[in-house]
């Protein structure tokens, strides 16, 4: 799905781990580690920003010889089962999505766990 809408945008939404339970797969590299393989699709995470309550990293995916950097905004305070108590960070991260997504019209997933 990301590679065939040309996603350049992924909204993680929940953390790995909630309440010692397993959430969410990892689908990426740590920053620093090789790249992972889901074939045929290759992963490598190229860059992590720390930001008040959510990370940014800079994925590159790698298909058949084309390579596509994407950006995962993963938004690691939101709890589980409820609401963020305040929206900044959120509007924060929304202002800087929108400087990362050059078009409109591709899609921006977004998922949770």
């Amino acid at each position: 799905m990301i590679w065939e809408y040309n996603v350049v945008i992924i909204v993680m939404a929940c953390r790995e781990f909630e309440m010692g339970r397993k959430k969410c797969e990892r689908y990426w590299p740590l920053y620093g580690e090789d790249p992972i393989t889901f074939a045929p699709f290759k992963i490598s995470c190229e860059d992590e920003q720390a930001r008040t309550d959510y990370f940014i990293r800079t994925l590159l995916l790698e298909f058949q010889n084309e390579s596509r950097r994407l950006y995962q905004f993963h938004y690691v305070n939101w709890p589980d089962h409820d609401v963020p108590s305040s929206f900044d960070s959120i509007l924060d991260m929304i202002s800087l999505m929108r400087k990362y997504q050059e078009h409109e019209d591709v899609p921006i997933c977004i998922h949770c766990s």
